[in-house]
């Protein structure tokens, strides 16, 4: 039978720390304009984007992993209205109204639905006549990167910690 070694609690801290980080599965969603009375009075449109980064976004390069976006309705209920795993759609047609777009699911490479490390979501409001555009992007290299760094200065915190304190113990002990 194996033995289970359990890790001291500064390393489950570095360990959580890094693991979280380096994966670079930061999501964001973000209603990034809406433009009243760009469509006929009495209805709204939304036209969903998903981008692997941000690079990818401001090229206009859509995502070719398949993210499911829902747009849910907010009056009353939580009511989903829509939900796709294509990288751009367009709905038309809405009703006047609160909305939540949401990106929390991902379809793997066979077929199953599986929930995201990261989730996000973006709320607005639609009126008579506005087109909104919303931009799903997958991935912050700058944000991981910052994790990263700050996952570093934990490991080395801590070992300097260690260090001192197993140095301290040795000259007590002399």
């Amino acid at each position: 039978m194996l033995a289970r070694r359990h890790l001291s609690w500064p390393a489950r801290i570095l360990v959580v720390t890094l693991c979280g980080t380096t994966s670079g599965a930061c999501v964001s969603v973000r209603v990034s304009e809406v433009k009243p009375g760009a469509v006929p009075a009495g209805a709204c449109t939304l036209e969903v984007s998903v981008y692997e980064t941000r690079e990818a976004e401001r090229s206009g390069v859509l995502a070719a992993r398949r993210v499911v976006t829902e747009l849910w309705r907010l009056d009353g209920t939580p009511e989903l209205v829509h939900s796709s795993a294509e990288p751009h759609w367009l709905i038309e047609g809405l009703a006047v109204g609160r909305f939540e777009l949401r990106a929390e699911k991902y379809i793997d490479e066979r077929g199953a639905t599986r929930k995201l490390d990261s989730t996000d979501h973006a709320r607005f409001t639609l009126i008579s006549g506005d087109h909104a555009t919303a931009h799903v992007v997958l991935k912050h290299p700058k944000r991981a990167l910052i994790g990263l760094a700050i996952g570093a200065g934990m490991a080395v915190a801590v070992g300097l910690t260690l260090f001192i304190v197993n140095q301290t113990i040795a000259i007590t002990a002399w």
